[in-house]
């Protein structure tokens, strides 16, 4: 499993936590032991994982300037606040409206904070290169793993391709290689 798996693997198990199956006393034991354990050493591997992204103290101070910018030159609500829309449904990021006279405004302003910051993007543009790369590597964790006789009966399609990793009756088989 590639390390940008974990992030799916991590929200199906939350996913599946709610299925009444596994509150009930039958054999769904060995599964929520298998899911509390798998939940935590996955969570252990994102915070790794995510320790190396972040940003250095040079690299916030920029993109504090540059948000500031944003806030400047976006156009105000009726409060006074600057109005800014998700870049795409359901989405944290967010994108500032601004008029055509005050995006020119800030692009000029932006243009000389990049020039003054050139290394410190030049870097960070580099260390999300290698994070990507990172994201592509395996995974070294060692998961719990259960039958599907183990898992509850009311778990959706979607849950289970969700927590596939864990299921021992969906992982593929190892082939032999005959030498001759």
């Amino acid at each position: 499993m590639k390390k940008r798996d974990l992030e799916r693997l991590e929200a199906g198990l939350n996913s599946v936590r709610k299925l009444r199956g596994i509150t009930s006393k039958n054999k769904s034991a060995l599964f929520t032991y298998a899911l509390v354990k798998n939940t935590e050493i996955i969570r252990i591997e994102i915070k790794a994982i995510l320790a190396v992204f972040e940003p250095s103290e040079a690299f916030k101070e920029y993109d504090d300037k540059r948000i500031e910018l944003c806030k400047k030159y976006a156009d105000k609500d009726e409060k006074g606040e600057p109005i800014k829309v998700p870049i795409e449904e359901g989405s944290n990021i967010v994108r500032f409206i601004m008029s055509t006279e005050n995006k020119e405004l800030f692009d000029a302003e932006l243009k000389i904070l990049n020039e003054c910051n050139k290394y410190n993007i030049d870097t960070r543009n580099e260390e999300v290169e290698s994070f990507n790369k990172i994201l592509d590597t395996e995974a070294d964790i060692k998961l719990e793993q259960v039958s599907m006789a183990d898992v509850p009966a009311d778990i959706s399609g979607e849950e289970l391709e969700n927590i596939k990793e864990m299921i021992k009756d969906l992982q593929p088989e190892e082939e032999e290689i005959k030498v001759s």
